[in-house]
């Protein structure tokens, strides 16, 4: 039960973080540009993650999860925004959920978790399936883009088995969610400066900045850590490409964006991949 408990907790970030790209669309049409939106999200969740933690997240001072803020958190927002300015929306996302091979790759090496193949397998059938939804035209990057997309890819695969490198290391969940997303915040800030921001607060970007930074940042964080406390980091990975199956339904019930059949195919295939990894995890703890 605990583990379906991780499981659910996670997948719930993911349809909160697909809430996001709801709205960034509205900051965008305010007047916003994609970083500023991003750094005064982040600063919105960051004051939100820093009230939840309280002094249990910041009584003992880790430099270590400061340096990951600062570098790996900070530059997965920076990237995701340049592959935007890139790449556009759909073919940012059918990179960068390219993550669970990475994670694949990277988790025997860094923690000692060795997936499966039928992890691997789940993995695979998961990416095509985010690749198939997010971006059914099938385009295809141009060499920078692609470049800047696996940078962002290899980034989001780091953050995953860094946070169980950290409870590894016997770290709490409010430090490891604390600390370094409020580190991040000063690099933002430099890198949105440096890049001339267009704040605009108004009417239809103040709500969707504050849903963003407290919802979609603040609120989906405390549940995606509780969840890794139980979840291996492939299998997250995994359920995380929930994510774009969410953007699609919000998007066409509020913005009544249309389906079309292979995005069809790429939401049934991320369904068959989630559903494949719970099904497994609880068979697996009844077999014990």
């Amino acid at each position: 039960m605990a583990g379906f408990k991780g499981y659910a907790l996670i997948a719930s970030a993911a349809v909160l973080w697909g809430s996001a790209s709801i709205a960034v669309s509205y900051a965008l049409i305010g007047g916003m540009d994609q970083l500023s939106a991003a750094t005064l999200m982040t600063a919105i969740g960051a004051v939100l993650i820093g009230l939840y933690a309280g002094r249990e997240g910041f009584s003992n001072v880790r430099l270590d999860l400061i340096a990951y803020g600062a570098l790996a958190v900070a530059a997965f927002r920076a990237l995701y925004a340049l592959s935007i300015s890139i790449n556009g929306a759909g073919i940012t996302a059918s990179l960068l959920y390219t993550a669970p091979l990475l994670v694949a790759v990277m988790a025997p090496l860094t923690i000692r978790e060795k997936p499966s193949l039928p992890d691997i397998l789940l993995a695979v059938i998961a990416v095509f399936g985010a690749y198939l939804s997010s971006n059914p035209d099938l385009r295809l990057a141009s060499a920078l883009g692609f470049l800047v997309g696996v940078a962002l890819a290899a980034d989001y695969a780091v953050t995953i088995v860094a946070i169980k490198y950290f409870y590894g290391k016997g770290y709490s969940k409010k430090e490891v969610m604390a600390q370094p997303t409020i580190a991040a915040i000063p690099v933002l800030a430099a890198l949105t400066l440096f890049s001339g921001p267009r704040v605009v607060l108004s009417p239809v970007t103040l709500p969707a900045l504050l849903w963003g930074g407290a919802v979609s940042i603040g609120v989906a964080l405390v549940m995606y850590m509780e969840g890794m406390r139980t979840v291996r980091a492939l299998e997250a990975s995994v359920i995380a490409t929930l994510e774009p199956v969410s953007a699609l339904l919000l998007a066409s019930i509020i913005l009544n964006e249309q389906y079309v059949p292979l995005q069809l195919v790429g939401i049934a295939l991320i369904l068959t991949s989630a559903l494949g990894i719970t099904l497994k995890n609880h068979i697996s703890c009844k077999s014990r």
